[in-house]
């Protein structure tokens, strides 16, 4: 699973001249979240419109049912059964880039641990989104985990590399491959008091 993720504040600019890049109608955009990121924060992700890659604003989380609270993951596994995941599947796929996710120890001391990519600067989540009343809202994708997580917990987002980024979006067999593959391994550390403290909220202006 994943509850929190993480945009460092010195990723900012990488993150944003990622997102200038394919769209420069983005830099409207105000307000992202950045620093640890919770469900129903909004960020930036990139999607397809018109088989190319854009990003748009979105929130993280789909409305939960009777009124409660969100859903921010879904099952890769069965993601293609579930009504409220089938479609998004199939056409509205998104890459959630990021610096990194928290997880939580599942054996009762509640140790919080970051898991980032070491290979990549930014570690991207393969994701859905879907069009609601309120708006477009995103879930992250989640399959068993791999070495590298599941001591901590069994589930873990789906990472894409980001030469996977664009066939993930643009190409449902891809995304099948991708989502159906053991993700890579992760770099793991345990999150002290002290670093707690360093994960600030923030926010930025595209200006």
């Amino acid at each position: 699973m994943c509850g929190r993720f993480y945009i460092e504040e010195e990723d900012n600019e990488e993150i944003l001249r990622i997102v200038r890049r394919l769209d420069e109608r983005f830099q409207n955009e105000k307000n992202l979240k950045t620093g640890e990121i919770y469900p129903t924060n909004t960020v930036a992700i990139l999607t397809n419109e018109k088989d190319s890659l854009v990003p748009k604003a979105m929130t993280w989380g789909f409305p939960g049912f009777k009124g409660k609270e969100v859903i921010i993951n879904a099952r890769s596994e069965s993601a293609s059964e579930k009504r409220l995941f089938s479609e998004p599947l199939l056409t509205k796929r998104v890459a959630i880039p990021s610096s990194g996710f928290f997880e939580w120890n599942r054996n009762g001391d509640k140790q919080k641990y970051y898991f980032k990519n070491p290979e990549e600067r930014i570690l991207y989540m393969g994701g859905l989104y879907q069009v609601f009343n309120e708006g477009e809202r995103f879930v992250i994708l989640t399959t068993a985990a791999n070495d590298s997580m599941k001591e901590i917990h069994h589930r873990m987002p789906i990472i894409l590399s980001q030469t996977e980024v664009e066939a993930f979006i643009l190409n449902y067999n891809d995304a099948l491959n991708i989502i159906n593959h053991t993700p890579r391994l992760l770099w793991k550390e345990k999150v002290s008091s002290k670093q707690k403290e360093s994960y600030e909220q923030l926010s930025f202006d595209f200006k």
